[in-house]
């Protein structure tokens, strides 16, 4: 990565980043966290550095870093409501100005 004059992330492979991190390689969130902003901080990376800050936020609640993008990506699009089955990722979404609601 050091070595390319341009590397773009996207959101989803974060998403597979932070899921194999966690579930395969039991990885604490803080750890993920600090990996995810330490990639970002790199100057030749390409992000939609919104929603993976949202993704981080949700992440820091305790939430998972997926419903913060796709909370994210919703209110982005004209969404008006996130609907999850997850309460903490409605709560996190609120808790951000992003109405929610159990579908």
């Amino acid at each position: 990565m050091e070595a390319a004059t341009r590397v773009v992330v996207t959101t989803t492979s974060l998403c597979e980043f932070v899921w194999v991190l966690e579930r395969l390689y039991k990885r604490p969130s803080r750890d993920i966290t600090d990996s995810i902003r330490n990639i970002l901080n790199a100057g030749n990376v390409t992000a939609d550095r919104l929603a993976i800050e949202f993704g981080l936020l949700f992440m820091d609640a305790g939430s998972d870093f997926a419903d913060g993008v796709i909370a994210y990506e919703g209110q982005r699009m004209g969404g008006q409501v996130f609907f999850s089955f997850d309460k903490l990722a409605r709560r996190t979404a609120a808790n951000n100005g992003i109405p929610a609601s159990a579908p």
